[in-house]
């Protein structure tokens, strides 16, 4: 595609999905039945993904009210589930028969702290729970607890949000020997994309329709990647952020080939990626350390020292440990999605998620899809 074919079809690419956001509101909006959780550790409690936690991870959490994540209060599935009136998520991999058959309608969160799109090569310590194995998880609830539970399983399934946030740990085994070689590097994102479009037109066929998918924030500015000026000032490495924007690239191209590709669904991206650069380079957001963890640190890994002593005003700290933002950076992230301030969310916000696209707007997206055929 020339540079003047690609502008034209960026600009009406841009008008046409305008107009559908104007549709939506008109629209009604209808709660989600439902909530269902994929990933790594940005979505998961450590407890699921280790078999226990440990302080100071959160710490400032309500007592017993929620599973401990990665961060040092709630994660982003934990707002995800205040925001849409549900309970803390039940850690699919934790709960027994009778908890799963009991709470089967709201939703589960099948997230794993190390998880990846690809399956891992070779021998692994522990277990591995790559995102096809997450979605066998997801097809077991399916015909052991929810068509049992539930009396019209396809209109409970397609009102249900599905949230996804992975990839994460793919890259971050990946940068470190990518050498800059941005030609194998593409090749490999291609077949995570593969790997990824398998697993979500999986769960389309099992019955979701309504999916958030969070991509990835500017890992060159995460504290594990921070690079150090002459003047000891911290600096992002921008080599691996033109790399995360490569995958994140990859996969809105992909989210739009499946809005298109599987009738009557809804892929919407979250933006990591901007919030956390916006926080960075703006401080409007009232963040006064953006380059530290908040937390001592293990080295290597990156994670909290057990009972380590954090920092202590946690509200104006980015990054909770090397690896991982804060509950304040979390929540912004939920909210702004939500609401659909600041196009954090696009095409649509997860307020616009929960609203009915009826004829109008479904023909529209028909156009939107035939010119992305047609260039």
């Amino acid at each position: 595609m020339g540079n003047t074919s690609a502008s034209i079809f960026n600009l009406l690419s841009f008008l046409l999905l305008i107009q559908i956001g104007f549709l939506v509101d008109m629209f009604e909006a209808q709660p989600f039945t439902a909530l269902y959780t994929f990933g790594d550790s940005n979505m998961a409690p450590q407890s699921a993904s280790s078999g226990k936690s440990h302080m100071p991870y959160g710490i400032d959490l309500p007592y017993h009210l929620y599973h401990v994540g990665f961060s040092n209060g709630l994660s982003i599935s934990d707002f995800l589930d205040d925001l849409l009136g549900f309970k803390p998520g039940i850690p699919y991999l934790e709960a027994d028969d009778a908890t799963k058959m009991n709470g089967s309608e709201s939703g589960f969160n099948y997230a794993y702290g190390s998880a990846t799109i690809r399956p891992p090569r070779g021998p692994t310590t522990g277990l591995s729970m790559e995102m096809a194995r997450q979605v066998n998880l997801f097809e077991e609830t399916l015909y052991r607890y929810i068509e049992t539970t539930v009396e019209n399983k396809t209109l409970y399934l397609s009102l249900a949000l599905f949230a996804v946030s992975i990839g994460n740990n793919d890259l971050m085994h990946l940068v470190p020997r990518a050498d800059h070689n941005e030609t194998k590097f593409d090749l490999y994102l291609d077949h995570l994309m593969g790997n990824l479009t398998v697993q979500f037109k999986r769960l389309y066929e099992l019955g979701a329709r309504r999916f958030l998918v969070f991509n990835i924030g500017p890992l060159g500015c995460y504290p594990i990647w921070l690079t150090t000026t002459s003047d000891s000032k911290a600096k992002c490495n921008e080599d691996i952020n033109r790399l995360v924007s490569l995958y994140n690239g990859k996969l809105a191209d992909k989210m739009d080939y499946l809005n298109c590709e599987l009738s009557s669904s809804t892929f919407t991206i979250a933006n990591t990626y901007k919030l956390v650069h916006e926080i960075i380079n703006t401080r409007k957001y009232g963040f006064s350390d953006v380059t530290n963890s908040c937390c001592p640190v293990q080295s290597p890994g990156g994670f909290c020292v057990h009972m380590g002593v954090p920092c202590l005003d946690r509200k104006k700290t980015l990054f909770w440990d090397k690896l991982h933002l804060t509950e304040a950076a979390n929540k912004i992230l939920v909210t702004k999605c939500y609401s659909g301030d600041g196009d954090i969310c696009f095409p649509w916000s997860i307020r616009d998620l929960q609203k009915t696209l009826v004829s109008e707007s479904s023909m529209l997206l028909n156009v939107f899809c035939d010119l992305i055929a047609k260039f």
